[in-house]
């Protein structure tokens, strides 16, 4: 789980639909066995599946905010409740966290998911994300969507930005969460500690997205920031030298690559919210796509960070002159 996931639940701050609609399935009892929380990195999705789990495996039928000094609470916290189970992609023994979710991880779940509930109750998994698992796994999880064993429930948190097998999604209640409004984001960033001035500077990086904004902090990565976003926003002054400089800052940590990266899909992003007509709005928002997709493959298949800022700036700059600024 995540440290900050560790030491509390929440709060999750706006998708108030979202969450209203997660209270009425545990009124109702009408309870779906597979939910797919869709939306950007950083907004909350992986923290609200562990809220909504809490309440279901506690018998909880009005509220997602369990008291931390619950029992319930108290095993998920902990990672040692039987009844739930969260799969991350694993880290390897020199603690380097790997690519993607391999498919032993879902044979696993596949397993869990035959057993007997330890506590009476439901089964549960969550799957974060379905982005960083291959074809393979997916197709192993099928099966499960498919034929679910009784009081058994599967979260899939979906960032968005690889395909999905339609199957899956047809086979799952889907929530799209969006990005938070500036002052709730803020909120959330001063309750996990920052002073407003740091949050608001943080925010700046990946607006609406506090969770990911809390990631890239540091110093490197702001410096990676801001040089990509200069570099997509000013191309003619662009020489050599400037775009070596980019790239070796993109290059130094995965946040910094985070960073960069999400930095020149800002700009695409407020090109095309900003454009005056269809066909540049239209334009920006599929370099937007292409670029999301871009990050995700060079993560995901560890492809060279530097190679994929340069490509990434040169979508940029083409889509600029195709459509102009």
């Amino acid at each position: 789980m995540n440290d900050d996931i560790n030491r509390s639940f929440g709060p999750v701050y706006g998708h108030e639909e979202v969450q209203n609609e997660l209270i009425y399935a545990l009124k109702s009892g009408r309870m779906h066995h597979g939910w797919m929380f869709t939306g950007p990195r950083g907004v909350g999705k992986y923290r609200l599946a562990l809220q909504f789990a809490a309440s279901l495996l506690s018998g909880l039928t009005d509220k997602l905010d369990l008291e931390t000094d619950d029992h319930t609470s108290h095993l998920i916290l902990n990672s040692s409740h039987p009844d739930l189970r969260t799969v991350q992609r694993p880290f390897d023994d020199k603690g380097k966290q790997k690519s993607e979710i391999p498919v032993s991880s879902i044979r696993d779940l596949i397993k869990f998911f035959s057993l007997r509930p330890a506590m009476g109750g439901w089964r549960i998994a969550i799957i974060d994300s379905l982005d960083e698992m291959n074809r393979n796994g997916e197709n192993a999880l099928l099966k499960t969507l498919e034929e679910p064993p009784p009081m058994s429930l599967i979260i899939l948190v979906v960032h968005g930005e690889t395909p999905i097998l339609p199957t899956i999604k047809s086979r799952c209640r889907t929530l799209r969460f969006g990005s938070l409004e500036e002052e709730k984001a803020l909120l959330a960033l001063q309750k996990a500690g920052l002073k407003e001035v740091d949050a608001r500077d943080a925010l700046s990086f990946a607006p609406g997205r506090p969770g990911k904004a809390m990631l890239l902090r540091s110093t490197e990565a702001r410096s990676a920031a801001r040089a990509a976003k200069s570099a997509a926003l000013h191309p003619r002054s662009l020489d050599f030298r400037d775009l070596s400089e980019v790239l070796s800052n993109a290059s130094k940590t995965p946040e910094s690559f985070d960073a960069a990266f999400n930095s020149l899909c800002l700009v695409a992003y407020n090109a095309a919210k900003n454009a005056d007509n269809p066909i540049k709005a239209g334009a920006w928002a599929e370099t937007h796509e292409s670029l999301v997709q871009l990050s995700a493959e060079t993560k995901n298949l560890n492809q060279d960070k530097s190679q994929a800022v340069a490509n990434a700036i040169m979508q940029l700059q083409r889509t600029g002159r195709i459509v102009g600024r």
